[in-house]
């Protein structure tokens, strides 16, 4: 569903066949992804860590509402976790994750499984997140905005990232693609 041309919100995304590379751009660049997933929903992606040593952000809807799951970021680039949550980021709340999780050039399968009462994240069948609670708490970064608040994102800080797979599961409600 992906046109880095079209999508794009900010830096220089590229297409090889079907896969999509994040370019080791600017610190906030991020592409969209032109699809509003249903209420509850499970995502699941193939990331492969190119180049650089921070972050790679996905941004997610529950509820209405985007926030972001973030992995290896920081000034280390060795922490991660759902950021906001009630208004603290990932570096201060209780999803924190430390520990580099992507190293570069090994391909990791990413699922996260939203729910009406939380998020759950796993990486190589290894939970990383399993946050409780109602998606009011939580909200996106305001560097990260997308120009559309329903629709997924793709973002890499200062750091090269490749997707090879992108898979959204309907499990209560309807998507739509938005353009």
């Amino acid at each position: 569903l992906v046109d880095p041309v079209v999508d794009s919100v900010q830096g220089t995304f590229l297409r090889d066949g079907k896969t999509l590379i994040l370019p080791k751009g600017g610190l906030w660049d991020r592409i969209e992804v032109p699809y509003a997933p249903p209420e509850e929903y499970d995502l699941t992606l193939v990331v492969e860590r190119k180049d650089g040593s921070n972050a790679f952000m996905l941004g997610l809807v529950s509820g209405g509402r985007q926030f972001a799951f973030v992995l290896d970021g920081w000034a280390q680039g060795d922490l991660g976790g759902l950021d906001f949550v009630d208004g603290k980021g990932y570096q201060e709340n209780e999803t924190q994750i430390k520990g580099r999780q992507l190293p570069v050039g090994k391909p990791a399968t990413l699922l996260c499984s939203i729910r009406k009462g939380g998020v759950t994240v796993s990486l190589e069948g290894r939970k990383l997140v399993e946050w409780k609670g109602a998606p009011s708490s939580l909200s996106l970064h305001p560097k990260l905005a997308a120009r559309n608040p329903l629709v997924l994102l793709l973002a890499g800080w200062v750091s090269r990232f490749q997707i090879s797979q992108m898979t959204l599961v309907p499990i209560s409600g309807q998507g739509q693609r938005t353009r």
